[in-house]
């Protein structure tokens, strides 16, 4: 009975260490699916170590620095990474004596590869190198920066045969002498590049935008939008979020409301016309009329010189108005019924 329940803890313990292994066999794949890099972006890289099969340990130090602390990997739309490698100025210390020294040409150095490629050259730099052992320094032409196609193992790491111009010199007698070394990157810890730039610019664009035609509630959507944009420049932790604040400071840009024209010149030169219509020529007062129903209401603030013409329109119309002639005809009328003879009347009444 107590083997029977040994060996029921004893197979126990074994499911359960076999479940929490699949576990984290299951944690770590999946940590490492998200580590590929398989996304169509740019990132940076940490080094991990750039090591050197070199025999001397002055030598390995100084090429561990080769490549600075970092590169920038990019990743293309079928999986496939090149590395952007810049080009480090390298001290050889050896027992006191220090020699200048660069990286002069780059090749894979993976013969199981299909066809050996060199790197691709993007700048190059004028430096100065030891011209070997108790040699001046020389000037030299050197790549700056540079790519190499990346096909990294399992342990993110890939062999590169480089030549550096101190040790042609030193060990090739002036000609290329070839040394492998390995470049590891940290690729659980790369980091995205975020392109901001077209982010940057529609800020910049909107900061241009002046408060003074626009509604303060609309203007303060757009102040806000601006403020966020900026946050996310100064610490873009996607190019979702970027593109997504793209997208909302444009709809607050465009979403912008005019502040309507000024009317009140409008409205003055129409209390400025006359009540009483029928003492002017009908012609006139039309051209009055007309002018004032031409005024459009509710025009904002980008057409205030159309407001400002209805203004000097209605103006001119009163200016324009005409008076009509007096109507004589009853005066004509008590003329005509004075009589022609008036010598039948006094004086008086006939010069009444």
């Amino acid at each position: 009975m107590i083997r029977t329940k040994q060996n029921w803890f004893r197979r126990s313990l074994s499911l359960l260490m076999a479940l929490m292994m699949c576990i984290g066999m299951i944690a770590t794949t999946a940590f490492a699916a998200e580590t590929k890099q398989t996304v169509p972006e740019t990132y940076i890289v940490p080094i991990t170590s750039l090591t050197s099969g070199a025999p001397l340990p002055a030598v390995q130090t100084a090429f561990a620095g080769a490549f600075g602390d970092q590169v920038t990997v990019i990743v293309n739309e079928d999986g496939s990474k090149i590395a952007v490698i810049k080009n480090y100025h390298m001290i050889i210390d050896l027992m006191g004596n220090k020699y200048d020294a660069k990286v002069v040409s780059v090749v894979d150095a993976d013969i199981t590869l299909d066809g050996v490629q060199s790197a691709t050259v993007l700048s190059t730099k004028e430096e100065v190198y030891t011209n070997g052992m108790g040699g001046g320094q020389e000037p030299i032409t050197v790549p700056d920066e540079f790519t190499i196609p990346l096909n990294l193992d399992e342990n993110n790491s890939q062999k590169i045969s480089i030549t550096v111009d101190f040790m042609d010199a030193f060990l090739g007698g002036g000609n290329p002498y070839p040394t492998t070394v390995t470049l590891t990157l940290d690729m659980e810890n790369a980091k995205q590049i975020i392109d901001t730039k077209e982010l940057e610019q529609l800020i910049a664009n909107c900061e241009q935008i002046s408060s003074e035609n626009y509604t303060e509630e609309s203007f303060s959507i757009l102040t806000e939008a601006i403020l966020k944009a900026q946050k996310i420049v100064d610490n873009p932790k996607s190019v979702n979020d970027v593109n997504a604040m793209i997208e909302e400071l444009t709809s607050a840009k465009n979403s912008l409301v005019y502040l309507g024209a000024d009317y009140s010149a409008v409205d003055a030169v129409i209390s400025k016309i006359p009540a009483n219509s029928s003492i002017y020529t009908e012609e006139s007062w039309k051209a009055l009329m007309d002018a004032k129903n031409a005024v459009q209401n509710g025009l904002d603030i980008t057409q205030q010189a159309v407001v400002d013409g209805y203004v000097t329109a209605i103006e001119n119309a009163i200016s324009g108005l005409i008076l009509k002639n007096s109507d004589y005809s009853k005066v004509d009328a008590a003329l005509a019924s004075v009589p022609q003879d008036l010598s039948e009347y006094t004086d008086k009444s006939a010069n009444e």
